[in-house]
Formats: C-alpha cells, sequence, structure tokens
C-alpha cells in the first residue's frame, strides 16, 4: 500500500488509480504518469456543506404536509431526494401538493439560509489549487445569485442544480466527463 500511494503522488498526486497508468509486472504495479491534467476538481453540495438550509426547507415541506416530522423528512436524505415524497405514508387530505415547493423555499432561503461557519475560508483554500463544482438538488440559478451576493461564486467553477438533472449521481458522471 505505501508503495502504491508514494507512486500515486509521483503521478498526480493523491489521485484513484484512473489517472496514472499502472500495469502489473510480476505482481508489482508499474505506473507510467499520464499527462499532466488539469487542477483536480471538488464536489460540494450546497445544502447542508455551504450552507445550512435543513431547518428552512423543513419548514416549506411541513406547509406542505402537516404531519411531517422531522425524522421522516430526514430520512428522504439518505437517497435522492427528489423521491422522498413517494415513500411518505403521512400523506392526508391537510396535505398541499399545489404548493410548489422551491417558489416556496427559493425566498425564504435568500433571507433564512446562511454559510456554515468556517466555509468560506475552507472554500477560498481549495479553490487555490482546485476546481469547485457545486452539485445540488437545490435549482441552479438561486444558488449562484446566493454564492455571488455572499462574495463566493469566485470560487465556484460551475453550479449543478436540480434542474440540471435530479440525480447528484448524472451529475457527477457528467464532472467527470468533462474534467
Amino acid at each position: 500500500f505505501q508503495r502504491h500511494r508514494a507512486i500515486q503522488t509521483e503521478c498526480h498526486g493523491p489521485k484513484p488509480m484512473a489517472f496514472c497508468k499502472a500495469t502489473k509486472i510480476g505482481g508489482a504495479h508499474n505506473h507510467q504518469a499520464l499527462p499532466r491534467m488539469r487542477k483536480r476538481f471538488v464536489l460540494l453540495d450546497f445544502d447542508g456543506v455551504i450552507v445550512d438550509s435543513f431547518r428552512t426547507a423543513f419548514a416549506v415541506q411541513k406547509m406542505r404536509c402537516p404531519q411531517l416530522t422531522e425524522d421522516a423528512y430526514r430520512k428522504g436524505f439518505e437517497g435522492n431526494i427528489n423521491d422522498w415524497e413517494r415513500s411518505l405514508t403521512v400523506h392526508t387530505d391537510a396535505c398541499r401538493h399545489d404548493i410548489d415547493f422551491f417558489a416556496a423555499y427559493i425566498p425564504r432561503m435568500k433571507r433564512e439560509v446562511h454559510i456554515v461557519a468556517g466555509m468560506e475560508e475552507v472554500m477560498l483554500a481549495l479553490a487555490k489549487e482546485h476546481t469547485l463544482v457545486v452539485i445540488s438538488s437545490t435549482i441552479t440559478r438561486p444558488i449562484q445569485e446566493f454564492l455571488s451576493e455572499q462574495n463566493l461564486a469566485s470560487y465556484v467553477t460551475r453550479v449543478m442544480g436540480n434542474d440540471v438533472h435530479p440525480s447528484k449521481v448524472e451529475k457527477m458522471n457528467m464532472v467527470f466527463a468533462q474534467h
């Protein structure tokens, strides 16, 4: 393991094997450095990583489904949050699915949501050596506006929200294909 880690560092730093050409010779790996790639990238989620938006998002969802509990809502984040409502058993006649989540959430997000303490410094440090990409289940434009208002937009190369694709896995694949 140590030999492999040292070789990776010689190739392109502590990157996955995909960034080095490796061949197995006599039980050992022989690595050849690939041509130097662009800066490494870091994928950041917006909600829960850059900003603490849980309370605001939960309040909006609670407007839509008054019987919704925090625990039930939190469980939705264990998979794709876009699919969480289908698995809920708390839907009653009191639920207001006519309320568009983003139409209600975005204005409140702009007023109520704050950057996680220390995240500005983390983003500044990361941006010096890495390409930062935000991948989120929130739609793109409000994230871009928020980052701009907080003077964080210059640290981020790209924002990929729910309007780009509802699956974060697919958005990650798009980033991997581009970089």
